[in-house]
């Protein structure tokens, strides 16, 4: 049957969106969604990556705390038209868990079952590869959207998995997510602003860093600090996003030195994290 499901990883929508308006990760708390805007663009994004094809539905997936039900947001966001919640949980951490697997299931599901031929995914987790390729196998056509700059929020592994790559830019990013910490104006953050056109050597870089690393959990990082430890330096699927981000944060390529003070910065990140 011709029809598209979308698939949208809450913890990845606004962890990215937060990022690009502030300049870091908000927390859930001081991020708000305007549910009704946000499933007209998915379902305007689900248009364009599959024309001409019937929308099953939205699968929201997010995460709940242990003992504790779904908070008013998400019971709201339930109750919308075409929409399907669907919950992991959050450790004591703060990370959201449970909601990679659960998408993974859903989209395997509704491929083997042929209830669809084509599948948007908003999402940015390498761990959704797998699932990617097996839908593939049974003929869906997979497309991913992303949030600006979706380069670096998302897996480079990912992208080059999927069939067709959407961006959402920040002016439709500002219509579905608002947050409670100013929003930063144009792709500089001030601190940037302040130093004018040309930019020197020695730039804070901790947002850039903030925004990549915020979607690996803490085993990831672990394991990443394995690999520092043992070769030298970040893997690629890090520092790839982080070169791309700093890029996009600074309007400019950067140069030797500024690449080397960003590495350095994200290797002491990993250190101090995965104490």
């Amino acid at each position: 049957m011709q029809q598209v499901a979308v698939f949208v990883d809450a913890g990845y929508l606004f962890a990215a969106s937060s990022a690009l308006l502030t300049g870091s990760k908000q927390p859930r708390t001081d991020i708000k969604l305007n549910a009704e805007q946000a499933i007209k663009e998915l379902f305007e994004a689900a248009a364009k990556a599959a024309p001409d094809v019937r929308l099953l539905r939205i699968y929201w997936y997010d995460g709940i705390k242990p003992f504790q039900g779904p908070s008013p947001s998400q019971t709201s966001l339930s109750q919308q038209p075409n929409v399907k919640l669907r919950l992991g949980f959050i450790n004591s951490f703060g990370q959201q868990k449970g909601v990679d697997s659960l998408i993974v299931t859903d989209l395997i599901d509704l491929a083997r079952n042929a209830a669809i031929s084509d599948a948007l995914i908003v999402a940015g987790d390498e761990d959704l590869r797998v699932g990617v390729q097996v839908a593939q196998t049974y003929g869906v056509r997979v497309h991913l959207l992303g949030v600006e700059p979706s380069r670096g929020t998302q897996s480079p592994h990912l992208l080059q998995e999927v069939d067709s790559h959407i961006e959402w830019s920040r002016s439709i990013v500002e219509t579905v997510i608002s947050c409670t910490k100013s929003v930063v104006k144009g792709p500089l953050r001030p601190i940037l602003d302040q130093l004018g056109p040309q930019v020197g050597t020695n730039v804070d870089f901790s947002a850039v860093i903030g925004t990549v690393m915020v979607r690996f959990d803490t085993e990831q990082i672990t394991s990443i600090k394995a690999h520092l430890e043992s070769t030298g330096s970040l893997p690629r699927d890090v520092d790839a996003p982080l070169l791309a981000q700093a890029r996009h944060t600074l309007g400019a390529d950067l140069n030797t030195e500024q690449k080397r003070q960003l590495r350095r910065e994200a290797q002491a990140f990993v250190r101090d994290r995965s104490k």
